[in-house]
């Protein structure tokens, strides 16, 4: 290997397979502060794990695996390229096999001192704690956000899953009602 000119740095160093290559001076800075540099990006494959450390409150995590492991198994086995009823009489069978107690095409009715005043329509509702909407395309609008921070207003839910089916695979949000 080639040394740099530098006390410490990288240039004019080859890269090695699993190491990170650094153009910056270390020189100065210290080794402690070195080391927690060096923690910070030791296994880049485990930074997903460590996002969250708040992942023992999630809502409803166990119902929420068990929901995507429905949809991922349509998915696998249907690919891309149908209508959306298709993935959500699929994803109804599913969830039937799996022994996911839902309901499907919820209706909701929005009222105002006692009147109706508009009627949504949810995809699924899952043991009665999520709404699950179903799209197909490559992307997220922001009405399928709004869609279903509505849903999740108008009921007092706690969550709503938003589920895009895509030609790259299945992608979703979880989305929670704070209020």
């Amino acid at each position: 290997m080639e040394k740099s000119g530098k006390a410490g740095g990288t240039a004019g160093m080859k890269a090695r397979p699993g190491y990170i290559k650094s153009n910056f001076d270390v020189s100065g800075m210290g080794f402690f502060y070195l080391l927690i540099s060096l923690q910070k990006y030791k296994s880049i494959t485990n930074l997903q794990m460590c996002e969250d450390k708040n992942i023992d409150k999630v809502i409803y995590k166990e119902l929420s695996y068990e929901v995507m492991g429905a949809v991922f198994e349509v998915y696998n086995e249907l690919g891309y390229g149908f209508k959306e009823r298709f993935y959500e009489d699929a994803i109804a069978k599913e969830f039937d096999r799996k022994n996911i107690n839902h309901k499907r095409q919820v209706p909701y009715k929005l009222k105002y001192k006692d009147e109706v005043i508009g009627l949504y329509r949810f995809d699924f509702l899952v043991e009665d704690k999520i709404i699950i909407e179903l799209k197909r395309g490559d992307f997220y609008s922001k009405q399928n956000y709004t869609q279903a921070l509505q849903y999740l207003k108008a009921t007092g839910l706690k969550l709503a899953i938003l589920v895009n089916i895509t030609q790259q695979g299945v992608k979703y949000k979880r989305i929670l009602n704070i209020k």
